[in-house]
C-alpha cells in the first residue's frame, strides 16, 4: 500500500475585490491552515495595503504571528504542493506558466478553487468538482457552506483578544440599563438610514458602534469621524469607534447584543457571536441577492420577526416594506432572537471545519496521483 503523502506547502491566492472582505477570508484561511506544525503557507495578495490593515501590529518582514508569509501578487516565486486561488479571481500569470511547467514535469500542484459562502443548495452538487483548463492544468472547485455536504465554515479564535481602550470606553459609557449594544458595518447603498430612523422612534435605546473609515449614510446624522465622537436622535445613540483589525473585530461582535454586518467575512463572524444579527448581503441583482438571503433564513437562524427584518433591510433603499414595522416587531420578539442566535452558534460548531476539509481534500487529491 503506497505510503500516504501529505502536502506541506501552501499558496493562498486574493485579488482583493470587495475591499476588506477578499482579504479577511484568505487572512483567515491562511492563519487555519498554518495552525498545523511544518506546514509552510503563503498569502499571495494583489492589494497588500487592505490585508495589512486587518493585521496590528503590522507583521514584521511580511510574517503574520500566525506563521504565515505574506508576499507580493506579482513576487516570482515557485508554486506550492497546494495552490488556493479564491473567489474565480485567478492567478498571477507568471505564476501560473510554473504551474505549467511543472505540469510538464508530471508534478502539477495540487490546484483548488475555493468559491464564495452561500446556504444555497446547489453549492452541494458543485462542491469537489473538477475543470480542466485549456492548457491542461485542471482546477478543482471547493465550496464553504452550512452541511456536511460542503466544505464547511472557518472556524473562530479559540480565545478573543482584548478590545483597544477607545472601544472598551464606549461599551463602558453611562447608559441606560435596557439599551441594546449594536456594530455596524454595512455596504454604503443600504437602508441604514432608514433603520436608523427606526431605531430612533422606537421604544428601546440602542447604542450602535460606527467604525472610523467607513461613512455609510446615516441619515444626515453629522457624526464625527474622529473615534470617540457621539451623536443623540431620540432612542438612538450613535458612537464613532476606532477601525478595528480582525481579532479585536470578532472581540466586538462577542460583546454586542447585536450585529449588523455584511458580505461574507462578518457575515460569518457574526454567526460565531451568537448574537441576532442583520445581514446585508453582496450587492448583486435583487433575484440574485434575495436567493441568497432566502436559502439561508430557510436554514432556520432566526425567527420570524428577524427573517422578516433581514428580508427587509435587504431590499432596494425606498422599497414599500416598512423598516419601522420590522424593527419594532424583531424587538419584541428579542428574546428569542437571543435564543435561536445561540441555537445556530451550536449547530454549525458540529458542521465541517472548512481548514480540515480542505487539508483533507488535498491529501486525497495528492494520493489519487501516486
Amino acid at each position: 500500500m503506497p505510503e500516504t503523502v501529505t502536502p506541506q506547502r501552501w499558496d493562498v491566492v486574493c485579488r482583493v475585490v470587495d475591499h476588506y472582505g477578499d482579504a479577511g477570508v484568505c487572512l483567515r484561511l491562511a492563519r487555519a491552515l498554518a495552525q498545523v506544525p511544518d506546514r509552510i503557507v503563503r498569502l499571495l495578495v494583489d492589494q497588500p495595503a487592505v490585508l495589512l490593515a486587518l493585521i496590528q501590529p503590522p507583521p514584521p518582514e511580511g510574517r503574520d504571528r500566525s506563521g504565515v508569509h505574506i508576499v507580493p501578487w506579482d513576487a516570482v516565486v515557485e508554486p506550492a504542493d497546494v495552490v488556493v486561488e479564491t473567489f474565480g479571481g485567478g492567478l498571477p500569470p507568471a505564476y501560473r506558466e510554473s504551474m505549467q511547467r511543472q505540469r510538464a514535469t508530471g508534478v502539477q500542484p495540487v490546484w483548488i478553487n475555493l468559491d464564495h459562502l452561500s446556504a444555497e443548495d446547489w453549492v452541494e452538487g458543485c462542491h469537489r468538482l473538477p475543470s480542466l483548463q485549456a492548457d491542461g492544468l485542471v482546477c478543482q472547485f471547493f465550496y464553504p457552506g452550512f452541511t456536511a455536504r460542503t466544505g464547511g465554515l472557518l472556524r473562530p479564535l479559540d480565545r478573543l483578544p482584548a478590545l483597544p481602550d477607545a472601544v472598551l470606553d464606549a461599551l463602558k459609557a453611562p447608559q441606560n440599563a435596557a439599551a441594546l449594544t449594536a456594530s455596524v458595518f454595512c455596504y454604503r447603498d443600504s437602508r441604514l438610514a432608514e433603520l436608523l430612523d427606526a431605531m430612533a422612534q422606537g421604544p428601546r435605546p440602542i447604542r450602535a458602534l460606527v467604525p472610523a473609515g467607513l461613512p455609510s449614510d446615516l441619515g444626515g446624522r453629522a457624526l464625527d469621524p474622529e473615534p470617540g465622537a457621539v451623536w443623540q436622535d431620540g432612542a438612538l445613540t450613535l458612537l464613532r469607534v476606532p477601525f478595528l483589525d480582525q481579532d479585536a473585530y470578532d472581540a466586538l461582535l462577542a460583546r454586542c447584543d447585536f450585529n449588523l454586518v455584511r458580505g461574507e467575512d462578518s457575515w460569518v463572524r457574526a454567526q460565531w457571536a451568537g448574537k441576532p444579527l442583520i445581514w446585508q448581503a453582496y450587492r448583486q441583482e435583487a433575484a440574485t441577492r434575495s436567493a441568497k438571503v432566502e436559502a439561508w433564513l430557510g436554514r432556520g437562524p432566526m425567527p420570524p420577526a428577524w427573517a422578516e427584518l433581514n428580508r427587509a433591510f435587504n431590499c432596494e433603499p425606498g422599497a414599500s416594506d416598512s423598516l419601522a414595522n420590522c424593527w419594532n416587531r424583531a424587538l419584541a420578539d428579542w428574546t428569542a432572537a437571543q435564543q435561536a442566535a445561540s441555537d445556530w452558534r451550536t449547530r454549525l460548531a458540529a458542521g465541517p471545519d472548512l481548514a480540515v476539509t480542505l487539508a483533507e481534500f488535498a491529501a486525497s487529491t495528492v494520493q489519487s496521483r501516486v
